[in-house]
């Protein structure tokens, strides 16, 4: 299944297979991310980004995600949600009310 289809804002490659389920904190150039939570997956994972072909709760990957990663209410979960929680990107300006 083509990455796209989970609609990532980040990748991590050289990791092995869920192995992110373990992390509590990530860095990731100069910011460091607390790892929040598992990121539940609808059937948007199921559309072809090239050809809009729809397989709906039937289609892949959440046909094989339901056999050994999915939650309670029928949940499947694939990546992780991410807060950052410091960085050496980010300045924050004193803010003075008056």
């Amino acid at each position: 299944v083509d990455v796209r289809r989970f609609r990532p804002n980040i990748v991590v490659t050289n990791a092995k297979a869920w192995e992110e389920d373990s992390w509590k904190r990530i860095r990731i150039q100069g910011t460091i991310f607390h790892v929040w939570q598992r990121c539940g997956r609808c059937n948007m994972t199921t559309i072809d980004r090239d050809s809009l072909e729809r397989k709906g709760c039937q289609g892949e990957p959440l046909t094989t995600l339901s056999t050994f990663r999915e939650r309670s209410g029928g949940m499947r979960n694939f990546g992780m949600h991410l807060i950052p929680e410091m960085s050496d990107d980010v300045a924050v300006a004193a803010v003075s009310c008056h």
